[in-house]
């Protein structure tokens, strides 16, 4: 009984020794490129010294960036990638490591490079930034209330958020009411939140006759990037 735990307290020991030895620094890291849009990929590159007593062999160390935020705050962590040529005592190791960047990142943001022997971790950098340039997208809307429908002698008030991100100049509908011989087009009214984000309405008039109203709503930012959504229709009955 007593050989086996001394045993085993050997083999622990002598496993801590082992990867005790294997030591290695980050010499240096530069993001590739340094600033970028938002939804391209970029490459940390990372310098490698082993400075262990022993070789590393192939397929058993590992390179990963952890990616944190303007306040250094972690986000994510990329996969790991394993070197493949042995890297000698003294001799340097030299990492690629790929970060696809989220669309809807922006700004500044940090990165740490940390590399593991055997899943074990031997080295990790300070802190590395590099910026990103936020997409400039057209608005998007979302419809509030699309089960629509009325009887003659009611209205139909449109609902739809509008969200982009420096601000709509204008949200418009486009329809036609039962009866009507051609389309008209009016704005629609915020009547709550902002520019950026809001809630914007459009009431018709008392519908006076049966059938189809069809409309389209089309929000424009203040840079001219147009969203539409396509043709929608209500139905209005008999009383």
């Amino acid at each position: 009984m007593y050989r086996k735990i001394d045993l085993a307290l050997f083999l622990i020991l002598t496993t801590a020794l082992v990867y005790g030895q294997q030591q290695g620094r980050i010499q240096t890291s530069v993001p590739s490129p340094g600033e970028l849009k938002a939804g391209e990929t970029i490459t940390f590159q990372a310098i490698v010294l082993n400075e262990g007593k022993d070789a590393w062999g192939a397929g058993v160390y590992s390179g990963s960036a952890e990616i944190y935020d303007s306040q250094k705050a972690l986000i994510t962590t990329t996969e790991s990638l394993y070197g493949r040529p042995p890297v000698n005592t003294g001799e340097s190791a030299l990492f690629f490591i790929p970060f696809r960047v989220p669309p809807e990142f922006g700004g500044k943001y940090f990165y740490k490079i940390k590399i593991k022997y055997r899943e074990e971790v031997i080295a990790t950098s300070d802190y590395y930034s590099f910026i990103v340039i936020p997409v400039d997208r057209p608005p998007t809307i979302q419809f509030m209330n699309l089960d629509l429908s009325a009887v003659k002698g009611e209205e139909i008030s449109l609902k739809v958020r509008v969200v982009d991100d420096r601000g709509v100049n204008r949200v418009g509908v486009t329809y036609q009411l039962p009866g009507m011989k051609e389309k008209k087009t009016q704005e629609m009214k915020l009547i709550s939140g902002t520019k950026q984000d809001g809630v914007w309405i459009f009431k018709t008039a008392a519908f006076t006759e049966t059938g189809r109203f069809v409309f389209t709503i089309e929000a424009t930012d203040t840079k001219n990037q147009t969203s539409r959504v396509e043709s929608q229709t209500a139905v209005v009955t008999p009383e």
